[in-house]
């Protein structure tokens, strides 16, 4: 089945439109689309909105024509099922952004991010359109044959390397907006009737003196056809919407099938707390009060401890910072090789994976402080040491800070980019 390369341009006039398109692309707002559980995948080269709109802001010449056009949201992807596996993905849509760079100048590409959490990976860049050092998104954008140029050479330069092709050239086809795709779900309960005079040939021009002309058996039907084709349209996104709902439905079976066995395995634990406990009574009662205290005080403590580390796994759960997520995920995949039972994870391999995983995309205080705050295996350590742990993290970067540029010094352009891992 034949591939094809995906790439769609959004002019954007104002900075409304940018700080809406922004919003959606950090997923500040809700986005129906996006699965949250698989958010944490994404890669942004920028923190946030705010940092991405002040990118644009500097790279806006001062004069301007009020209509001009502010900045281009490019979104890059390819068909659905095209590649194989996230690598391949991130391979395509970085030489993506390549051509986006070589295309526009690395310094006019302010931004760019990668979604994994919707149907297929794909690339949004935010690049303002300078030529010569006035914004002129005409010298890009303009006209049909600019951009069936442009799609001409990305598929070439970026598609054939990935086996993508191009879409098929001076097609008809239309995009098809969000809104528009919903609306034809809803028509899709409706059923298909052709009445039968449709079927009759239709009087094309009516002739006083000679006979009408009618329309020919071809041409009745070819608009049969164009008729059928309007007709089934909302029937496969109906479809498709339907598909999709087989899949959540498929996913909410299989966590009722691990709630199932988690309540299993936990009753069977019960089972046996109770006969430990049995056990347990039989030796208490022989030993001294002195030593009857001793072990309740002990029982108590291991019991507080507990439950800190089941309340860190709960609160973690539902913290959606960035790097709390990606500690929660790798706490997750932990959790479920051991079914659940998170005593049996080896936390300090947990914690060290993690924070060498961390290095590259956050501050070593921030890393610390997420593992002392939501690992299991940190639920024993008192605030005063949490503290010190933090303290002497926040020592050593302003140590190794010493020798960066000072504020004096240029900034490194925008157009160095480079992904985030997020997980």
């Amino acid at each position: 089945m034949t591939s094809y390369t995906i790439l769609r341009a959004e002019k954007l006039k104002s900075f409304g439109n940018i700080g809406g398109s922004l919003s959606h692309n950090y997923r500040a707002r809700e986005t129906p689309n996006a699965d949250p559980h698989r958010t944490y995948k994404n890669k942004n080269s920028m923190r946030g909105p705010d940092e991405v709109m002040a990118a644009i802001k500097a790279r806006l010449p001062e004069r301007r024509r009020k209509d001009a056009v502010l900045c281009i949201e490019y979104l890059i992807s390819c068909s659905q099922g095209a590649l194989i596996g996230d690598k391949a993905y991130l391979a395509y849509l970085e030489d993506a952004l390549r051509w986006l760079k070589e295309r526009h100048g690395k310094d006019n590409v302010v931004a760019a991010s990668v979604h994994f959490d919707e149907t297929t990976p794909h690339l949004i860049g935010y690049v303002v359109p300078l030529k010569d050092g006035k914004l002129n998104a005409k010298a890009f954008l303009g006209g049909r044959q600019v951009l069936s140029k442009m799609q001409t050479d990305f598929a070439k330069k970026v598609g054939e390397r990935h086996h993508l092709e191009r879409g098929i050239e001076r097609s008809t086809a239309k995009h098809t907006s969000i809104k528009e795709w919903y609306g034809l779900v809803n028509q899709a309960t409706r059923s298909i009737k052709i009445p039968s005079f449709a079927v009759q040939p239709r009087i094309k021009k009516k002739r006083s003196l000679l006979p009408d002309i009618i329309e020919t058996s071809d041409e009745v039907a070819d608009r049969l056809n164009r008729t059928l084709d309007k007709l089934l349209k909302p029937i496969l996104a109906r479809a498709k919407v339907l598909a999709f709902q087989k899949k959540k439905a498929d996913e909410i079976r299989d966590l009722v099938t691990l709630a199932q066995r988690r309540l299993a395995d936990a009753e069977g634990r019960m089972r046996r707390v109770e006969q430990e406990s049995s056990r347990f009574r039989e030796v208490y009662e022989v030993l001294t009060p002195s030593e009857q205290k001793d072990l309740v005080q002990l029982a108590q403590r291991n019991l507080k401890i507990r439950q800190r580390c089941e309340k860190i796994l709960s609160a973690a759960c539902n913290n959606f910072r960035e790097s709390v997520a990606r500690f929660v995920a790798k706490a997750k995949d932990a959790l479920s090789r051991v079914r659940g039972r998170w005593w049996d994870v080896r936390w300090s391999d947990l914690e060290h994976a993690y924070m060498q995983a961390e290095r590259f995309l956050t501050s070593e205080r921030e890393a610390l402080k997420v593992i002392l705050e939501h690992s299991p295996g940190q639920a024993n350590a008192s605030a005063m040491q949490a503290a010190e742990i933090i303290e002497a993290a926040v020592e050593k970067e302003s140590q190794n800070t010493e020798g960066a540029p000072s504020a004096s010094e240029p900034a490194q352009p925008a157009g160095h980019l480079h992904f985030k891992d997020s997980g």
